[in-house]
């Protein structure tokens, strides 16, 4: 079965477009006379990257919704599925980080990250999956984290969301390995992007500060390079990382040499 494709001339859905990852990406598919339907909270930014978008000479439609909603997940899945006969392209990237030990995190801070991680995008994925079918070739994009591969400090409720979409989509691909459906799950370490200034405390507020960490990470264009290629080439996962990928090895040889190399690590 012929599993590569191109993401051009395509159908594509991105949630959590607005910034990041999600915003590069936005951009670069822009570039290949795509149509784009962007999902995010910030209305001024999605009209911004909407504007950016069409002077691409790509069309694009844009939906403000809180992902971590359910109400509003279902009424961006009914506005989608008014608007379009197939989706060829799924990109879930929306997601929150978190900068809280697992004991001191309100459990209201692990609830949310959990609907907005992981919940919101099982949501949407079913609720769009009959435009995927339609779809010759069909791709969902899954933005987790090496934090889905291991745990790490102050990212409990992160990790467990990102080892939650690893279950679901492995689950998901096993069950649909006969049909053209490929779904990438796509694994990065630190990317400088401001996603740890987003990131949410033990009490829920901000993290707002850029972590160093962060700030040498992987350039974010690297990133989106990197997953558009497997995604179209059908992969189901890939890592992109520079030191992290250490831990993942490590782990896979024994998990308590990892537990102890990671419990001395400095964040």
């Amino acid at each position: 079965m012929k599993t590569a494709v191109s993401f051009t001339n395509k159908t594509i859905v991105i949630t959590g477009a607005t910034s990041g990852i999600g915003r590069a990406i936005s951009l670069r598919l822009a570039k290949r006379s795509n149509r784009l339907i962007l999902i995010g909270r910030n209305q001024e930014a999605l009209l911004e990257l909407k504007t950016a978008i069409e002077q691409l000479k790509s069309t694009c439609t844009i939906i403000q919704a809180d992902l971590a909603d359910a109400t509003q997940v279902e009424a961006a899945i009914q506005r989608i599925n008014a608007s379009i006969s197939q989706l060829d392209v799924l990109i879930n990237n929306v997601g929150v980080s978190q900068r809280g030990l697992a004991m001191s995190t309100a459990l209201a801070v692990d609830q949310y990250i959990m609907n907005l991680n992981y919940f919101s995008i099982i949501q949407l994925t079913k609720g769009l999956y009959p435009l995927l079918q339609a779809a010759q070739q069909p791709r969902i994009i899954v933005l987790s984290s090496m934090s889905g591969k291991f745990g790490f400090h102050f990212r409990s409720a992160y990790a467990a969301s990102k080892h939650a979409l690893h279950g679901f989509f492995e689950s998901m691909q096993v069950e649909l390995m006969h049909t053209p459906l490929r779904i990438t799950l796509v694994c990065p370490g630190r990317v400088k992007t401001g996603i740890s200034l987003k990131a949410l405390t033990q009490n829920g507020e901000p993290h707002n500060k850029m972590d160093e960490g962060q700030s040498n990470g992987i350039a974010v264009e690297v990133c989106v390079t990197k997953l558009i290629q497997a995604a179209e080439a059908g992969k189901f996962e890939i890592h992109i990382t520079q030191n992290e990928h250490w831990l993942w090895m490590i782990k896979k040889v024994s998990t308590l040499l990892f537990l102890k190399i990671a419990s001395k690590i400095k964040v």
